[in-house]
């Protein structure tokens, strides 16, 4: 029996409305859930990364893409292949390669708020520790670590939970 942490991510992002008491996230936060089983769309693996960009916001160029999703530890033969058909809901790839797509494209939508259920375990110890590391780098540096913005242009606020 587990103890509501996807319950509780659900109420945070919105999905989920309590019938009773409140929780209060401020309503201009960008808040992302990435549930246990990641949703991937049909098309190119490039479309689902880039899936949810903001118009207006200055585009990442493919090459930084594909060094978060390297970094991240993606099966190396995927690594630039802007063409690369998914399948339908992400078949042609291995699981842990669609969480690592799941996690690209909420930090590529420069999140506020992103909570992570235990959909990390399935990538083992070693991969999972990546993913950290780089999620500690984003909250530090608020925001993607190759943009490179200077200090004042950076996110106010970047807060992870997950459950691992």
């Amino acid at each position: 029996v587990g103890v509501g942490y996807n319950t509780l991510f659900r109420i945070m992002s919105g999905i989920f409305v309590p019938q009773s008491g409140k929780m209060h996230i401020p309503c201009q936060w960008r808040t992302v859930y990435i549930p246990i089983v990641p949703i991937l769309f049909d098309g190119t693996l490039m479309y689902n990364l880039r899936f949810g960009e903001q118009p207006g916001q200055a585009k990442m160029t493919s090459e930084n893409v594909w060094n978060i999703c390297r970094v991240l530890g993606m099966n190396p033969a995927l690594l630039q292949k802007d063409d690369c058909d998914v399948g339908s809901n992400g078949c042609c790839l291995k699981f842990s390669d669609t969480v690592i797509v799941s996690v690209v494209r909420a930090l590529m939508q420069h999140v506020d708020l992103l909570l992570i259920s235990s959909v990390l375990d399935v990538l083992g110890e070693r991969r999972g520790v990546k993913v950290l590391r780089y999620l500690r780098k984003y909250t530090k540096n608020r925001g993607l670590p190759e943009e490179r913005l200077p200090y004042a242009l950076r996110r106010q606020k970047t807060v992870v939970y997950t459950t691992k």
